[in-house]
């Protein structure tokens, strides 16, 4: 799991980059649109894996931002909230223990990808309540979550400014924090 994540939410976003620079820097121009998450700002009990990799991406990108700015190129963050999509599916719950659904029922365990690990029960029990209570949010953050269609329409709107920031928040999600 802890590998599969950095390959996808790391690895994978460093390798588009390695294959879009060279267009840019010849074209002296571009924008580098990584999406991190809340995430990479603050840790996340129980989600200290995800948290990590979107951590690795905002100082990637902020890095770049420096090192690619006097050639003409552009490299900025969106960080969305809870979105809408089907993460849930891949959801990785250790050892199949934890109850707590999307509709707060116990859950569905035919619509998640669970996967076992090495963690005794003895020991993930240890873990059930904090898990819980990330899962109890989580799913009744995703029921109220806006679709992706709102965080595409922002990195669009943002990328027609004459001045692009650095950091978006995406609109709904900065309401929230007021």
């Amino acid at each position: 799991m802890l590998k599969k994540q950095f390959e996808t939410n790391v690895f994978d976003v460093m390798r588009v980059i390695r294959n879009v620079l060279p267009t840019m820097r010849q074209q002296k121009s571009g924008i580098i649109i990584n999406v991190s998450s809340m995430s990479g700002l603050a840790g996340i009990p129980s989600q200290s894996v995800y948290s990590g990799t979107k951590f690795a991406v905002e100082r990637i990108t902020e890095s770049l931002s420096y090192e690619l700015e006097p050639l003409g190129i552009k490299a900025i963050l969106i960080e969305p909230g809870v979105i809408r999509t089907e993460f849930v599916k891949d959801l990785v719950i250790p050892a199949n223990k934890y109850e707590m659904g999307m509709s707060g029922n116990p859950m569905d365990k035919s619509s998640i990808n669970v996967e076992l690990n090495d963690i005794s029960s003895s020991s993930s029990s240890f873990y059930k309540d904090t898990i819980n209570r990330f899962l109890t949010f989580y799913f009744n953050a995703m029921n109220r979550a806006p679709h992706p269609v709102i965080v595409a329409d922002e990195i669009i709107k943002v990328i027609e400014k004459s001045s692009i920031p650095f950091r978006l928040i995406t609109e709904r999600h900065r309401d929230r924090e007021k």
